[in-house]
């Protein structure tokens, strides 16, 4: 028996293995144990997801969207969480936008009135660099390599909501 979590988030038990996203399933009033079972898996399909976060939010960010992600506004942050991450695979690494004369800001850093604005990720796996502009609110904004692990001890927080736009429009 398996338990699929609707968008709803509610909870469905099917025989065999898991039904494909697109097929229908008939709801079932699930037992105190199977709602416990159910919360578990979903708890642990979120955090994996989170995870893939890791190096890119700051632990006390991380801590609250594991929160969110225990609540009733899962859903949305498990959808917040997924757009990032595809965000985060598909940006250009260091030099791939050398001679861009307007390269895409893809990722947005903040704290107090300093701003990060990331156009490249390191081309490593380890994230200890990107490339963007540095805004620390005096005015002076510089282009340059910044360190993404410096920002997140620092408790600079990912802005989640940040639209995707050119850096001559900021």
């Amino acid at each position: 028996m398996a338990i699929e979590i609707n968008s709803d988030n509610s909870t469905n038990k099917t025989a065999g293995r898991c039904p494909a996203p697109w097929s229908s399933t008939v709801p079932v009033d699930l037992n105190g144990e199977e709602k416990r079972e159910a919360e578990k898996q979903k708890q642990i399909i979120y955090g994996a997801l989170l995870n893939r976060l890791n190096g890119f939010i700051g632990s006390e960010q991380m801590g609250a969207m594991r929160e969110v992600l225990r609540g009733s506004e899962a859903r949305y942050m498990q959808s917040t969480i997924t757009g990032m991450l595809d965000i985060i695979e598909t940006m250009p690494k260091t030099y791939q936008t050398d001679r861009q004369d307007d390269p895409v800001v893809y990722l947005h850093y903040f704290k107090g009135g300093c701003d990060w604005y990331i156009t490249e990720l390191d081309f490593e796996a380890e994230q200890l660099q990107a490339f963007g502009k540095a805004d620390l609110g005096m005015g002076f904004p510089e282009l340059g390599y910044i360190s993404i692990v410096e920002l997140l001890e620092c408790g600079v927080e990912l802005d989640l909501h940040w639209p995707v736009r050119k850096l001559s429009e900021i």
